[in-house]
């Protein structure tokens, strides 16, 4: 009999616990949403949008992070691809667990 390990850990890289402002925008609508990061990693990021929102899983999203508190702009050029993993409304927010298309080199953020 095979046993099913449920607890295991999926991700795919470490996530680092940091609260950044974020703007999202929704591929298929290009409607824009904002928020901010949770945790982040490599590999994707938890984002709470500070609205309920519609991204359900399997959608497209742009996601742009303001990585420096000087940082009042985030351009389109700067935006980073994805795709919604996870999407869980939690009263007038929601988490949105995003997985980056291509990964994102943190060290070179900071």
């Amino acid at each position: 009999m095979q046993s099913l390990n449920v607890n295991r850990d999926r991700r795919r890289a470490a996530r680092t616990q940091a609260a950044l402002p974020v703007k999202l925008q929704c591929v298929g609508t290009g409607k824009y949403a904002g928020g901010h990061t949770r945790n982040l990693s490599a590999s994707g990021v938890l984002v709470e949008v500070d609205r309920p929102s519609l991204l359900a899983v399997g959608q497209l999203v742009r996601l742009g992070i303001a990585w420096t508190p000087r940082q009042t702009v985030i351009r389109s050029s700067d935006m980073t691809e994805g795709t919604v993993i996870r999407s869980l409304g939690l009263g007038r927010r929601n988490h949105v667990a995003i997985r980056f298309q291509q990964s994102v080199d943190l060290a070179a953020t900071a």
